[in-house]
């Protein structure tokens, strides 16, 4: 279960972000937000991936209400490959999540990032400018964790490891 935050909340994303999901992901975990005080318009783009907004939209237009459900995955499909190359793999039905959803599925999930070896997550439908770097928007924020903390940060978009996975989710009509 997915919480349409502009109509739950009424409020902005860094609102949304910075007063409502990082605390309550603190409130769970040791938590060190590595992006505190940096999630303005000028630094985090929401949903600006096309397909994203396309997608959310499609949910929103089938599900009345604040509370959307569709299915995910949390990083394990898309393990090993770039945000970038993640984005332009996606299925016909699948769509990049974003920090807010992200967050919300390891709230709902905590197991999924329960151990240092787990595949850290992407929140690859968002875009991040963490220094105004020489590729602007060439970032996007992530969730990993070590044996003392939960973490959110942001990482090349062009970085391909296996230790992260790009969060997505999947379209499907009821």
């Amino acid at each position: 279960i997915f919480i349409d935050w502009e109509s739950f909340f009424g409020c902005g994303y860094e609102e949304v972000l910075e007063q409502e999901l990082l605390p309550a992901l603190a409130a769970k975990w040791a938590f060190i937000n590595y992006s505190a005080g940096q999630l303005g318009e000028n630094q985090l783009r929401l949903r600006t991936i096309k397909r994203t907004r396309l997608m959310r939209s499609k949910i929103n237009a089938l599900q009345a209400g604040p509370l959307k459900i569709f299915p995910v995955q949390l990083g394990l499909l898309h393990a090993g490959e770039s945000s970038r190359c993640a984005r332009g793999e996606v299925t016909a039905s699948e769509f990049m999540l974003d920090t807010f959803d992200s967050g919300t599925a390891i709230l709902g999930n905590p197991d999924r990032l329960a151990l240092p070896n787990d595949v850290w997550l992407d929140c690859s439908g968002d875009e991040y400018d963490y220094y105004h770097d020489r590729e602007r928007w060439g970032q996007n924020p992530c969730f990993y964790r070590d044996d003392s903390a939960l973490y959110f940060n942001a990482h090349p978009a062009g970085y391909a490891t296996g230790k992260f996975g790009s969060a997505s989710g999947f379209l499907t009509e009821f």
